[in-house]
């Protein structure tokens, strides 16, 4: 069965843009790294359908991307867990942001295919936790060269996992308690 990459939720088309993304794997399927047989590549509720749509018809990547509807949040979470790689999008336009979605994503378990800002705040906390395969989201060689090492990885059984240990910090649990302790030492 091809490989499947999933990304869950809304994409924005400035600084969250899967353009990019596209003309990387068009350029791999060019060259013959990457194919319709290997790759599924699942865009889950990105709300920009219209755009996307565009792109992928101008790519001819019909055949490796789907846009599909939104689910429950708990199907979603199902379908993350089932994807061999998960997708983050978040460019240097949000640097001083981390969505709540890298959480969720570090939290599932699976490897990550990150387009972040290299030095935002998303990609740091993803170079602590493990489990990700970093790029550039806008620099399209940089895409092509690392989504075809993360393919291999993927493929191999090497791709990146998180770390327990990092994940569990962003837990409800530990959160619970550090704001506990907080409150106690506000109230002593």
């Amino acid at each position: 069965r091809p490989l499947v990459l999933l990304h869950s939720g809304l994409l924005y088309p400035a600084g969250r843009s899967p353009v990019p993304f596209f003309a990387a794997l068009a350029r791999l399927r060019d060259s013959g790294s990457v194919t319709p047989g290997m790759l599924k590549v699942v865009l889950r509720a990105s709300g920009s359908e219209a755009v996307y749509t565009r792109e992928i018809q101008r790519l001819a990547l019909g055949e490796m991307v789907t846009l599909a509807p939104p689910i429950s949040n708990r199907e979603a979470l199902l379908e993350q867990a089932a994807a061999d790689g998960l997708l983050l999008f978040q460019g240097s336009k949000f640097d001083l942001q981390i969505p709540a979605k890298v959480y969720e994503y570090l939290r599932i378990g699976r490897p990550i295919f990150a387009l972040v800002g290299p030095n935002g705040d998303t990609a740091t906390l993803l170079r602590e936790s493990g489990g990700a395969e970093l790029v550039a989201a806008d620099d399209v060689n940089a895409i092509a060269t690392g989504l075809r090492g993360f393919l291999r990885a993927l493929t191999v059984g090497t791709a990146p996992s998180p770390r327990p240990s990092a994940v569990a910090q962003y837990s409800r649990r530990a959160g619970a308690t550090l704001l506990a302790s907080l409150l106690d030492q506000v109230c002593t």
